[in-house]
């Protein structure tokens, strides 16, 4: 049993509750807080409700959602792993680098089921994407080359998969940490 908010951050099973139950934030979900003179308008874009309570989030990046594992199954399929256990199927075609930042994403696919997490982040019409984080981004490095056209490619078993320009508006939003060229991560 966790004994303080730091330790309960770090619980696999908090994480994958909090992701799951994730989604863009609406105006009802600030209604309440409005009245009391709070207003967060764009700098808490999303909202994991559990029971009564709405937990109220604001990524430092585009996403809350971080792809932090790279792993393998036993039949040779790969997954990103985010939040403790989360997993979700790698495609190289859902690929996409942020414009702004030069970071790379992987798009979120919506499951019903399987082994794969069912994340309620999607707008009608509005796809979502999750961070991958640098660690992982440098393991995928040895697969992404810029062609002579200036499209980024990721070569594997011999097939180029282009690497699309994130959306707009899937890109750094107003609450965003700002982004420095030339700073680390």
């Amino acid at each position: 049993m966790p004994k303080n908010i730091a330790t309960s951050i770090k619980t696999e099973a908090f994480l994958d509750q909090l992701l799951r139950q994730m989604r863009r934030a609406e105006p009802k979900h600030y209604g309440s807080l409005e009245d009391n003179g709070d207003v967060l308008g764009e700098d808490y874009p999303f909202v994991s409700p559990c029971g009564l309570e709405l937990n109220f989030v604001r990524p430092c990046d585009a996403t809350p959602v971080v792809f932090h594992t790279l792993a393998k199954d036993p039949s040779g399929g790969r997954y990103l792993v985010f939040g403790g256990t989360l997993l979700q199927p790698f495609e190289p075609t859902h690929l996409a680098v942020s414009p702004t930042t030069g970071r790379l994403y992987h798009r979120l696919v919506v499951s019903n089921g399987g082994s794969s997490a069912r994340v309620a982040l999607h707008k009608s019409g509005h796809e979502e994407y999750g961070l991958i984080r640098s660690a992982v981004a440098v393991s995928l490095s040895d697969h992404i080359h810029v062609a002579d056209d200036a499209t980024w490619l990721y070569t594997e078993d011999g097939r180029d998969h282009q690497i699309t320009p994130l959306p707009l508006s899937a890109d750094l939003g107003p609450w965003s940490m700002p982004f420095e060229e030339g700073l680390d991560e």
